[in-house]
């Protein structure tokens, strides 16, 4: 067995198997290409037979001609081992007159397959083995293949196929092709072998994760969509991401990457880092509109083309456009990083444009900048923290500010009138301060489709919580508060406070005839956002004003008291008599109002909380306003109100949410966006130990656009026609493990409250459940549509409206 020809080059080959008929075959496989017999070391006796089935012939004839053309003669030694950790201990117990190790053979294998591998060539380094590392390196064959229960996730370190018991050539011929594989694309061709082993850092990547961690240490997010030439600073992002404790996500498209980013500013105030492909950044759709209004902070890198190339391939900057131009149209920030020489200068730029809070900033980049690996000879200087942000001095108000809150305060302290709040994107202190004045001076709060904010705390429904106050979302208690006998009410006898808002079309339900009735109150930070038509402006830090003002809250107890029993006049007489039936197809009404209410109990009585995630038509409108919520919700009705936004959001959300999550998506938004199951599996395979929780996606399926549907129907007396159609494909009932989530998929056609709170309490558990819903042309409070008969009490008299 040590019959050798000089000059062969030796390769160790490693057989992880329990099987003799397996480990003979590759044997075989091995021998029929090898300069001289291979030395075997194993525990299993085998003898080398020879395949004689056609395709494996001509497969050895081919290699052996390959390798003779090559001028390449192998010196093959065998190591046969149980499991991967014996065979470590038995390399480094021949080392060093073994290696280089190459290819590595597995017989089935238990998970985490590519953590093993990592430890296996850990041990080696240690003990001094040589190993060659690379793509076509390692190749297991399953017994019973992974995706048999349904879901397949490819292993990064391995190549797989499945062995076939009867037909043992095939499995020759398999290792066959792989050992030469590996042989011509590492040692034919060691510039792969070299990519391979080295962790290849780069210059722009350094730069940015730098001045991002400086600004937020680990609470920023690293998205990617990947693309053949930003593969390598994604690689090198990955890793000094995880380094530095930085969650690392992925979305089904950039859409969805720009949606995940969305969702964590609003809800977490979280910086971003996205990289995607050339040419991507018209995938972003509308989103980036939706960031740039919300000011949320954090670059996109996106690769480009040279501004003077002649039209390159997938370039938007060329003699028939420019991208920069239409990022300037939409007033997004941009930089284009076209020399490595100017690289510190440009990046001090984008760094001065994100302090500055217009939005993301997106970097151009071109492949010389990509590929740079050199530090700058001049780092990108900047300040070493971000300017101040938040409470302003008492002298900076100014004598405007400070006359402005002096009427503000005279109104809460002083008017016996009814004072409604509108929050709109709030953070936890400063919900805090808005729940204590509301309680101290007797106000009702309201929040918008846009921002849902909670309406329970400690488990109990807020005090003076009335619901949604806006274009969409209408709420029969707001209405009651603000009219009577569907009037508007005096303007001395109501006042409307806007916070953090721009006080725009989407805050109320009011005409601009109708709002001219409206008394209103705007604090915003931004002088260009002041409404023309509020009464009084303070254009100051909300934190600052609500602090300001509970400092300074003194109100008549008498006030008090009769703003309370105004808002508890508010409480409707009657209700729907849909919410009570429990037809098949459900109604819409009939679901939520049954859901809202096993939620409100999970809360009051399991200490039950979660994030809500609503998409945009009837069925988000209906969740927010039937079903309770303890935290500030993501929603695609922000901003441009885009729907299929908040499903796209749900791989990011799902991960940097610490509590349970729960997501309102209709069918129409569940179409027009790729699947967001298979992605949100994917982020919690790296992050497994972010989902010990539950996770629910509520598909709501009624087969047409029902929020569009009913206003036609309703207010224009029409068919919907084949426009308002969808078509639902209703999958199986299944319930399957994937990895640290159990997912289970059902089509929900009854209402059962006890398997609902079992389902919504489930841990590390993924429901995706689709209801479904019957049309029936009542828009639930969609609208100012709703009224009808069936909301009128039993006694007569006028319906509510809704």
């Amino acid at each position: 067995m040590n019959d050798r020809p000089p000059g062969a080059k030796p390769i160790t080959i490693v057989v992880v198997t329990r099987d003799a008929g397996f480990f003979s075959t590759v044997l075989g496989a091995c021998a029929d290409i090898a300069a001289g017999a291979p030395l075997v070391h194993g525990d299993l006796s085998a003898s080398v037979t020879a395949e004689r089935h056609p395709l494996y012939l001509e497969t050895v004839a081919r290699a052996r001609g390959y390798l003779e053309t090559s001028g390449w003669k192998l010196a093959v030694t065998v190591v046969q081992a149980p499991t991967l950790a014996t065979a470590a201990e038995t390399l480094e117990r021949l080392a060093p007159a073994v290696g280089p190790v190459g290819l590595i053979h597995l017989d089935g294998g238990d998970e985490p397959l590519d953590e093993q591998l990592e430890a296996f060539h850990a041990r080696l380094a240690a003990a001094g083995v040589q190993a060659v590392r690379s793509p076509y390196a390692a190749l297991v064959h399953w017994r019973t293949p992974p995706w048999a229960e349904g879901m397949h996730a490819l292993h990064d370190r391995f190549l797989e196929r499945v062995l076939s018991p009867e037909a043992p050539w095939l499995l020759a011929t398999e290792h066959l092709t792989a050992l030469v594989d590996f042989v011509e694309r590492t040692f034919d061709k060691p510039r792969n072998h070299k990519m391979a082993v080295r962790d290849l850092d780069t210059t722009l990547g350094d730069e940015v994760v730098r001045f991002l961690s400086e600004r937020a240490a680990d609470r920023w997010t690293l998205f990617y969509y990947t693309g053949s030439s930003v593969s390598p600073l994604i690689d090198h992002l990955e890793r000094i991401s995880r380094q530095r404790g930085v969650i690392v996500l992925r979305g089904a498209n950039e859409h969805a990457l720009a949606c995940g980013a969305l969702a964590g500013h609003l809800l977490h105030d979280r910086p971003f880092l996205a990289v995607v492909g050339t040419a991507m950044m018209d995938e972003f759709r509308g989103v980036f509109a939706n960031l740039r209004a919300a000011g949320a902070r954090g670059f996109v890198i996106c690769p480009e083309s040279d501004a003077d190339a002649h039209f390159t391939f997938q370039g938007t900057i060329t003699g028939d456009e420019d991208m920069r131009a239409v990022l300037a149209a939409r007033r997004i920030p941009s930089v284009y990083l076209d020399r490595v020489d100017a690289m510190a200068e440009r990046l001090e730029d984008a760094f001065r444009l994100y302090e500055e809070g217009r939005g993301p900033v997106v970097l151009l980049v071109t492949q010389a900048v990509l590929d740079s690996r050199d530090p700058l000879p001049r780092r990108p200087s900047y300040p070493p923290h971000p300017p101040a942000a938040g409470v302003a001095a008492a002298s900076s108000l100014g004598s405007q500010a400070e006359e402005a809150l002096s009427r503000s305060m005279a109104i809460l302290n002083r008017e016996r009138t009814r004072v409604l709040w509108q929050a709109s994107r709030l953070d936890a202190e400063e919900q805090g301060l808005v729940h204590a004045i509301a309680a101290r001076a007797g106000l009702a709060l309201v929040d918008t489709l846009g921002h849902p904010g909670p309406s329970h705390r400690d488990g109990r429904r807020v005090p003076g919580y009335l619901g949604t106050l806006g274009l969409y979302g209408f709420n029969d208690r707001t209405y009651a508060y603000l009219h009577d006998d569907n009037k508007l009410r005096p303007r001395a006898d109501h006042c409307v406070y806007f916070l953090k808002s721009k006080v725009g079309q989407r805050a109320t339900n009011f005409t601009p005839f109708r709002r001219s009735g409206l008394r209103m109150v705007q604090v915003t930070r931004r002088a260009d956002h002041v409404a023309p038509d509020v009464e009084v402006a303070l254009v100051t830090d909300a934190r600052d004003f609500l602090q300001r003002t509970l400092e300074r809250l003194d109100p008549d107890p008498a006030i008090v008291k009769w703003r309370q029993e105004a808002i508890r006049a508010t409480t409707p007489s009657g209700d729907d008599l849909a919410t009570r039936i429990p037809s098949v197809p459900m109604s819409p009404n009939y679901f939520f109002h049954q859901l809202g209410a096993v939620v409100e109990r999970m809360i009051e009585e399991d200490g039950y909380d979660y994030t809500g995630v609503y998409d945009v038509g009837r069925s988000s409108v209906s969740a927010t306003r039937a079903i309770a919520r303890t935290r500030r919700g993501f929603s695609g009705w922000y901003g441009r109100a885009l729907m299929g936004d908040a499903p796209a959001a749900l791989p990011a959300v799902a991960i940097l949410e610490a509590g349970n999550v729960v997501a309102f998506v209709g069918d129409g938004g569940r179409s027009i966006i790729a699947d967001p199951v298979p992605h949100l599996i994917e982020n919690a395979l790296a992050h497994p130990s972010r989902v010990d929780k539950n996770l629910t996606i509520f598909y709501f399926s009624n087969g047409t656009f029902s929020g569009i549907r009913t206003y036609r129907e309703r207010v224009a007396s029409r068919w919907g026609g084949r426009q308002m159609g969808c078509v639902d494909l209703l999958s199986p009932d299944e319930e399957r493990t994937c990895g640290p989530l159990r997912l289970v998929r059902r089509t929900l056609t009854t209402f059962d409250p006890v398997s609902m709170r079992e389902s919504l309490l489930a841990r590390r558990t993924l429901n995706v459940f689709t209801v479904v819903l019957g049309h029936n042309a009542d828009d639930d409070g969609f609208g100012f549509v709703t009224t009808g008969w069936r909301r009128q009490p039993a006694h007569g008299g006028p319906p509510w409206p809704r």
